[in-house]
């Protein structure tokens, strides 16, 4: 069952994502046989791109999720471990500001792509997208089952 929470949450990663110049292998809603944890869906990411890009696109998940109320703990650790911040070896307060920043920086970019989400969101309630279906999205075009 594809609900619409699950699919704004993984369109907001789809977003900013992309705004960032990652590469997406596929986003998808609903639990996958393939992978080992029990998420309601996940937007999985090439390992192409900065450290830091992909700490920014965890973020995204993060502010969607507080935006509405919500956490997301495996976001945040995602964009910790991106970021490589480990307790105790870092400067004092870098983590903060780091953290901070990414945070910042998702939230602007979502806030900029709020029709992208929207559309993106739109065809994870119909179907699990590659990035070939995004750039479709992105051109206007309409996707279907088959593509």
């Amino acid at each position: 069952m594809r609900d619409l929470s699950t699919a704004q949450h993984e369109a907001a990663h789809v977003v900013v994502g992309i705004a960032l110049g990652l590469r997406l292998r596929k986003a998808v809603i609903g639990k996958s046989p393939r992978l080992n944890w029990t998420a309601p869906g996940y937007a999985w990411f090439t390992s192409h791109g900065s450290a830091l890009a992909h700490a920014i696109m965890y973020a995204a998940g993060v502010i969607w999720e507080q935006a509405h109320g919500n956490e997301s703990p495996l976001d945040y650790k995602y964009m910790l471990e991106e970021l490589s911040i480990k307790d105790g070896e870092n400067v004092p307060g870098a983590e903060e500001a780091e953290v901070r920043t990414c945070l910042r920086l998702a939230k602007y970019i979502l806030k900029d792509r709020m029709q992208a989400h929207k559309r993106v969101t739109k065809a994870l309630l119909e179907k699990d997208l590659t990035d070939r279906d995004i750039r479709a999205i992105a051109r206007g075009e309409k996707i279907t089952e088959a593509d």
